[in-house]
C-alpha cells in the first residue's frame, strides 16, 4: 500500500461520492455514454460526473455541481462548482454529504438554525 496526503491522492472511484446521492433519494439521470447525474428532490441542484461529456473531452471539468433557484427563490442566487479529473473523490463526497444533510444555514450566518427548514 502507498499512502500520500489527501489533496495529492488523485481521483479515486466516483461511486464513493455518487452513492451518497443515491442513498439520499436523489433522482438519477444517467445516459448511455456512461455519464452519471443526480438531481435533488426539489429539482434545483444537479450533480454530474461526466467522463464522456463534450466539455470534459475539451479539457473541461469531470464533476459539475449546479444550483438553479426555484420559482419561489431569489433568481440571482444560483451557483456552480466544478472539479477536474484529479480531484480526490473524498473531497467531493464531503461536499455532497453536507449538501444532502438537510441541515439549514442562517442566510446571514449570524446564528445557528436549530430546526430543519420545511421542504417546499
Amino acid at each position: 500500500m502507498t499512502c500520500t496526503i489527501r489533496h495529492a491522492a488523485g481521483a479515486g472511484a466516483p461511486d464513493l461520492a455518487l452513492d451518497i446521492l443515491d442513498s439520499a433519494g436523489w433522482t438519477p439521470e444517467h445516459d448511455e455514454d456512461g455519464n452519471k447525474a443526480f438531481r435533488s428532490p426539489d429539482g434545483n441542484l444537479r450533480v454530474c460526473w461526466g467522463p464522456e461529456t463534450r466539455a470534459y473531452h475539451s479539457r473541461g471539468p469531470l464533476w459539475t455541481i449546479t444550483y438553479t433557484p426555484g420559482a419561489d427563490e431569489t433568481p440571482d442566487g444560483g451557483w456552480d462548482a466544478s472539479f477536474g479529473d484529479n480531484t480526490p473523490v473524498e473531497l467531493i463526497a464531503a461536499l455532497l454529504r453536507d449538501l444532502v444533510s438537510g441541515e439549514p444555514l442562517d442566510v446571514d450566518r449570524a446564528e445557528f438554525c436549530p430546526n430543519p427548514v420545511p421542504a417546499p
